[in-house]
């Protein structure tokens, strides 16, 4: 049997942060969360409704996700940022909104941004990284 006690931990690889200990990963989730609420105002499509409630509730469901790990980082945020992140990247299409350019581009590059950081974050640390020599 091929067992690595390396497995065993990672399981809770988080918890092993501080509190407030902000990574490059919680920086642009938080930078996307916060674009992805003005957007609608700032690229001027507060008037297309799914597309605005889309993007505000995206950003406030990403900002709170990044807000919670910091306070206590668990392993369920990472795959939440995940999921949020596809959600944004594939949303237009989803809910109709792809014909609204100022509103596709915005979703499409925060879910490209924060489903890169977080897939960057999860493979360093689940990936089973090779033992040192002894």
């Amino acid at each position: 049997m091929n067992y690595s006690p390396r497995i065993d931990e990672r399981k809770n690889l988080d918890r092993n942060r501080t509190p407030q200990q902000w990574t490059i990963v919680e920086a642009v989730n938080a930078a996307m969360a916060v674009m992805l609420i003005v957007s609608p105002w700032t690229f001027r499509y507060a008037d297309a409704s799914v597309a605005m409630w889309s993007a505000v509730l995206i950003g406030l469901l990403l900002g709170a996700t990044t807000l919670t790990r910091t306070i206590d980082a668990r392993d369920w945020q990472g795959w939440a940022s995940l999921a949020l992140g596809a959600f944004a990247l594939l949303g237009p299409w989803l809910l109709g909104f792809g014909e609204i350019k100022n509103a596709v581009g915005m979703h499409v590059t925060a879910g490209l941004a924060v489903v890169a950081m977080t897939l960057i974050d999860l493979w360093v640390h689940y990936l089973d990284q090779p033992a040192t020599p002894a």
